[in-house]
């Protein structure tokens, strides 16, 4: 109920103008990422599964806000679903000087959010950690056929995981429509 509270939430408070981001498929692929992430602290994290939803689900909220509010942001973002710009986080610091995570995180602490959802947010593109959350950071709206691909190459080193990639997918689509449709 925490999970679904904090994301409507911000969800709500959430909207862009921008003409590169679509806000329901925005919104899907965040619910994508909380679902899987969900599934995913079942197996390896049980306790903490509400967390690892949250994380899942907010980790790219900044994209909104910046798509908004940043000069030439759109640009990077537009780059980066056309596939010019591989690597959205490389280019944000080299083009601004910090990163979508970064300013995640901040939102995150000024919103009075707990710490350990503020550092999933912030690290969700780091390779240090396999928390559920960092697995699914790799399900972006601009590409979605190599999301569950990349999925399984990471939940490949995780020996709990990975063979059951195929099934945490499954039970995570099975039910992505109807999180997403609270958020969108």
């Amino acid at each position: 109920v925490e999970s679904m509270l904090i994301g409507h939430t911000v969800a709500g408070s959430l909207t862009s103008r921008s003409p590169v981001i679509e806000t329901a498929r925005f919104w899907e692929t965040a619910a994508m990422r909380a679902v899987l992430a969900s599934q995913v602290a079942l197996v390896v994290d049980p306790v903490r599964r509400s967390e690892h939803f949250t994380a899942g689900l907010l980790q790219d909220m900044a994209l909104l806000v910046l798509s908004e509010h940043v000069a030439g942001y759109d640009t990077l973002l537009e780059g980066w679903d056309s596939g010019s710009i591989p690597d959205l986080v490389d280019a944000e610091n080299d083009q601004f000087g910090w990163d979508h995570a970064t300013v995640g995180a901040v939102m995150c602490r000024s919103w009075n959010f707990p710490e350990n959802l503020v550092s999933a947010v912030e690290a969700h593109h780091d390779d240090d950690d396999r928390s559920p959350s960092q697995l699914v950071a790799s399900f972006h709206e601009v590409d979605t056929d190599s999301g569950p691909a990349a999925f399984a190459s990471r939940c490949a080193t995780t020996q709990e995981l990975a063979p059951q990639v195929d099934e945490l997918l499954e039970a995570a689509r099975a039910q992505v429509a109807e999180v997403a449709s609270v958020f969108s």
